[in-house]
């Protein structure tokens, strides 16, 4: 039987890297206590497991290579280091560290100077008393040995810890002198003005400037927790380190990707004039598209009233436009515009305007043109093709061809993309004689247009419930140039077009033309087939498939798509899909970029009687600066809920938060207030609304 072990680990020994370690580990443990049975592998095949563990399980490595030492089993200098190197990787068990450092000297080796820095590094983090580390020490110098920098930094954190801080600035000095830390050495502020005569604050400046030092040392090594676990300890004592240690260390956490210890450390760092470092963080988490820590920092920067600079605020909104959060856009807008920023930043207006047109967001449009009035900026080409687009999208294509006017009279140079804004605003609207118009005038001018200008006579084509209409899509696509070749999006338009009036033979012609050509599905291929899901096989199976597809495809979704979900998720009622859908939103940070969404959902949860879930709406709200309108208009709802449930004390609690966050109320609000008090027969507080209202 015991042979068979050890025929089987053998065996497992030829494709070691493949086996599941736990399996590996289970047949090793049959005979690791038993003598006579390890001397049948040889020190090259221990040798082979040893590496196999410790990738993956450092403490199984130790625990072979403990039974091998305690066996008296052969073993070389190279085995010994092995388990030293192994102690100080797990950081535990000093006994065992020393008493294998004694076997290594009593079986006739050498200690190296690595074996010295592995025992120390363990022993010192294991608590082992001053004289015996030193004992360490002393014998490393009389072999020509020097500590290291990262051994040399331990000591000095335990004697700090001991209070021995005139000790370790000594050890600090020293290693100053070795070159022992990092270069271009970062001196804190508070050790050059420290002043000799005061002992208290010579020992802060002390303990300041060793961890300060410190930490740049090990970042400079690469050796990331020891840095964060140094600077914690920096921030115990002293909450403003100098600017260039917190820019060191936030960076240091934003290239790890670790946006959890950098929302720490912005946090409790109180350093003044940090704005730039708040400014790479969020931009990082923007680029990441990681909307939920973003949403942490803004949180962070009011709370510690950070100003950025009009350049930052400028990139910021910028990055937030390109990710399609307008939301979030206009919220570091209007922040900026609140401090007289972004003054002659037409380039700013115009994206902004932009991604509020693009999710009709039209009080917001209303809100930046009334600034762009005010500060007397002019519109460039540019602004004109975007108020193209906002006639479209507010219903009134008329308006595009007077705006096309005001540009003839403004003497403004009209290119290609002001032509294809205007085909675009038509197609938008249906009205395909139109826009084949505004291609002709296009022609006229010379400007050639592009299969994306196709693209939308063929989708204004396919807004027509005739077939005969749609079909024109087709002829459009056969009559054009032969330079001119279809993308997916034509195809995109084609299938919207007859899925959504249930054409489905000719759409799934579409669909086998697509795979034919070799073009492959984008997202936005999955957003018209989700909506015809939704239609057709009802929200709970369009859901999941667009799930599946979306994995199988390999597909991240935009934010467009999660604001496409959470509509569809409101328009299905279902209480599991709602959830799950703002759940993962709010998870990613992400806002609603149809902001009246946020009531109808405090609707629906409030008539569910899932009061908490309202009272997180409202907070996301609140906390996240969304829109006051919204948020008292979100309470009023909840009131009026509150009010046919007879849940008095909820709703009182809200016009408390209402005065707490000194909100505006609107007449509805006091509406609804008046209506609560009289159901509770409360004449007082009903008596102190009509005096507000007088």
């Amino acid at each position: 039987m015991n042979n068979i072990y050890i025929s089987e680990i053998k065996r497992n020994l030829v494709s070691l890297e493949k086996r599941d370690i736990e399996m590996v580990y289970s047949i090793v443990e049959k005979i690791l206590y038993k003598p006579k049975l390890l001397n049948n592998l040889t020190i090259l095949e221990i040798r082979k497991l040893l590496k196999f563990f410790s990738k993956k399980k450092p403490l199984y490595a130790i625990t072979i290579l403990e039974a091998l030492r305690d066996y008296e089993f052969k073993l070389e200098h190279q085995d010994y280091s092995m388990i030293l190197k192994l102690y100080r990787i797990l950081e535990d068990n000093h006994i065992g560290a020393m008493y294998t450092f004694e076997v290594l000297k009593t079986q006739g080796f050498d200690p190296s100077l690595k074996d010295y820095l592995n025992l120390l590094h363990v022993i010192i983090i294991e608590g082992v008393n001053f004289k015996q580390v030193f004992n360490y020490i002393e014998e490393m110098a009389s072999k020509d040995y020097q500590v290291d920098y990262y051994v040399n930094s331990l000591i000095i954190d335990r004697l700090i810890e001991v209070n021995n801080i005139t000790v370790a600035g000594k050890i600090l000095m020293d290693m100053i002198e070795k070159g022992q830390v990092t270069h271009g050495l970062i001196l804190p502020n508070i050790f050059k003005k420290q002043q000799e005569s005061d002992v208290t604050s010579g020992d802060l400046s002390l303990y300041v400037t060793i961890y300060s030092v410190l930490i740049q040392t090990f970042i400079n090594h690469d050796h990331y927790n020891k840095a964060v676990e140094f600077y914690r300890k920096l921030l115990k004592k002293y909450l403003t380190p100098d600017k260039q240690i917190v820019e060191m260390m936030i960076s240091a956490c934003l290239t790890r990707n670790d946006n959890k210890i950098a929302q720490e450390f912005l946090i409790h760092t109180q350093t003044s004039n940090i704005n730039h470092i708040f400014f790479n963080t969020m931009n990082h988490c923007i680029k990441n598209r990681n909307f939920k820590d973003l949403f942490k920092l803004y949180e962070i920067s009011w709370y510690k009233n950070i100003t950025f600079t009009e350049r930052e605020y400028h990139d910021l909104i910028y990055s937030l436009c390109i990710e399609d959060c307008a939301t979030d856009s206009f919220i570091i807008y209007k922040d900026a515009r609140s401090k007289g920023l972004l003054k002659e930043d037409l380039f700013i207006f115009n994206k902004l305007l932009k991604i509020m047109v693009k999710y009709e967001k039209i009080k917001e449009v209303k809100i930046i043109k009334k600034d762009m009035e005010n500060l007397k900026i002019k519109p460039n080409i540019e602004t004109y093709r975007i108020m193209i687009q906002l006639a479209s999208v507010q219903g009134v294509p008329e308006k595009s061809e007077m705006i096309f006017q005001e540009i003839y009279r403004e003497g403004l140079s009209i290119d290609y993309t002001t032509f294809s804004s205007l085909i675009k605003c038509f197609a938008d609207s249906g009205n395909l004689k139109k826009a084949k118009r505004a291609l002709n005038i296009m022609f006229q001018s010379d400007f050639k247009p592009t299969i994306n200008d196709y693209n939308h006579l063929i989708r204004a084509a396919g807004k027509s419930s005739n077939y005969d209409v749609k079909s024109i899509g087709i002829s459009i696509l056969r009559d054009t140039n032969q330079e001119i070749k279809p993308n997916i999006d034509t195809y995109n338009y084609f299938l919207e077009s007859y899925l959504s009036s249930n054409y489905l033979s000719v759409a799934k012609r579409v669909y086998k033309t697509i795979i034919k050509d070799g073009f492959k599905f984008n997202l936005e291929t999955f957003h018209v087939f989700f909506k015809y899901w939704c239609k057709i096989r009802g929200y709970k199976d369009a859901f999941e498939l667009f799930y599946d597809q979306l994995e199988y495809n390999n597909l991240e979704p935009s934010i467009y798509t999660w604001n496409l979900l959470i509509n569809k998720a409101i328009e299905s009622k279902s209480s599991k899909i709602i959830r799950k859908i703002y759940d993962e939103l709010y998870n990613r940070g992400i806002k609603l970029n149809n902001t009246l969404l946020y009531i109808k959902l405090v609707t629906f949860w409030g008539y569910e009687k899932e009061y908490n879930k309202v009272e997180d709406i409202i907070d996301h709200i609140r906390i996240g600066r969304i829109d006051e309108d919204i948020l008292i208009d979100s309470i009023t709802e909840f009131i009026n809920i509150c009010i046919i449930h007879k849940q008095y004390d909820k709703a009182e609690n809200l016009w408390n938060l209402v005065q707490h966050e000194k909100l505006i109320p609107n007449e509805n609000l006091y509406n609804s207030l008046i209506k609560l008090y009289t159901k509770m027969n409360d004449d007082n507080k009903l008596q102190n609304i009509y005096k507000i209202l007088n």
